[in-house]
């Protein structure tokens, strides 16, 4: 007969009926009971290599449109959600939101809306942007800033904003942009300095603006421009002779500037033009004539336009 203190204990691992107790599912070490894997009620494994689903775009474009609507803006979305047009004052920054769910755009176009730079920063999602157009918007020099997030813009219409000219900076970090449109702004001679940095810029509108001769000593180097508009700006007969390098330029237009027939010779060399106005400036029937000889090619525009 066993004798001694641990007589009366029963064997190790068994319970006080001398029977093993049932053992649970084994958690490993160290991992805390939140942490666990789920498991389905099923029994069944969780499906690997799945992600989660991806939104629809077009439900997005749905949501998208319908928010805005409520607003009371006019929205014009294209079949294939690739451009969204928007107008009305209904449209402002905070408006902007119902548009990140659209990656898909690629031409936004927001006219005369109260859209501003607050507004911009919030289109950073919409990378695959090819055009923007922010016409008549509250969009200031600040604002710019946003605009180097959508590298991918080749179409950039900041006309009739409160531009000045410091951001166009800003306009050297998209290497892809082609056509800018700056009329009726406030932008000066010096704001065109910053514009030699953009590579592919080959449409240039600066209607109405405060340019004058000096500003075209920036354009002098820009010889992969094919299309200017210098209307109703201060260009002389002296800043004409500021463009000779830019032999490629198809489209000129010099109406509303103080050039004369003296400043003409400096466009002859212009042999890819195909089309020239002169309207409303000093340049007499007789000078007009003399550089149709000389750019035979070149359909020429002066005097008074038809109709006024």
């Amino acid at each position: 007969m066993t004798t001694g203190c641990n007589a009366d204990k029963a064997p190790q691992g068994t319970g006080t009926n001398g029977h093993r107790p049932k053992v649970g599912r084994l958690v490993p070490a160290g991992i805390p009971e939140g942490d666990k894997p789920a498991v389905p009620s099923d029994g069944a494994k969780p499906a690997e290599g799945k992600s989660a689903a991806r939104p629809d775009p077009a439900s997005a474009a749905r949501e998208a449109v319908a928010a805005l609507k409520k607003l009371g803006a006019t929205v014009k979305l294209n079949d294939n959600l690739q451009s969204l047009k928007l107008s009305g004052d209904e449209v402002t920054d905070a408006a902007m939101e119902n548009l990140a769910g659209l990656t898909s755009l690629k031409a936004l176009k927001l006219d005369r809306t109260a859209v501003g730079d607050a507004g911009l920063e919030k289109l950073k999602p919409l990378v695959n942007l090819q055009e923007l157009y922010l016409t008549g918007t509250k969009v200031t020099d600040v604002g710019l800033a946003h605009l180097g997030a959508l590298s991918g813009l080749k179409r950039l219409r900041l006309s009739d904003t409160q531009l000045r000219g410091q951001g166009l900076s800003h306009l050297e970090a998209l290497a892809n942009l082609e056509d800018l449109d700056l009329s009726n702004t406030l932008i000066d001679d010096a704001a065109l300095a910053h514009l030699k940095a953009v590579p592919a810029l080959a449409k240039l509108n600066l209607y109405t603006t405060h340019v004058t001769d000096a500003g075209l000593d920036h354009l002098a180097g820009m010889t992969q421009l094919t299309w200017l508009n210098l209307d109703n700006t201060q260009v002389t007969d002296a800043g004409l002779a500021k463009l000779k390098p830019l032999v490629d330029l198809e489209f000129l237009h010099l109406g509303r500037t103080q050039i004369t027939d003296a400043g003409l010779e400096n466009l002859t060399g212009f042999r890819k033009l195909t089309k020239l106005h002169l309207t409303r400036t000093g340049v007499t029937d007789q000078g007009a004539e003399q550089l149709r000889k000389a750019l035979p090619g070149c359909e020429i525009l002066s005097g008074e336009p038809a109709g006024d």
